[in-house]
């Protein structure tokens, strides 16, 4: 539950945000959403421990959940709308890959 939920969240976030031409880092809102997956893992080996408890099982899949819905408030809007301009490329070779004659 939580090592496969953070590695998605994790991963589109980072897609989202190249893919769009922004800066590829996570935003507060981000982590906070990794830290509630990270929880809900928690919460769910908690509830196979205690008896596999209907309560705690319902809390570990709203704190999975929750993730996913941040992550649209933050990100959803992006991906309707169009990618922010990308710098062009530099053509420069590099020092260390030009030959000097």
């Amino acid at each position: 539950v939580g090592a496969l939920g953070m590695t998605m969240l994790s991963f589109a976030n980072r897609v989202v945000l190249r893919h769009t031409g922004r800066i590829a880092e996570a935003s507060p809102l981000a982590l906070v959403g990794l830290i509630i997956m990270f929880s809900a893992g928690i919460t769910r080996v908690t509830a196979s421990l205690l008896d596999g408890s209907v309560l705690w099982m319902a809390l570990s899949a709203g704190a999975w959940a929750l993730p996913f819905l941040l992550f649209l408030l933050e990100h959803g809007a992006k991906l309707w709308r169009r990618s922010l301009p990308r710098p062009e490329p530099d053509t420069t070779p590099s020092p260390i890959l030009r030959l000097e004659r």
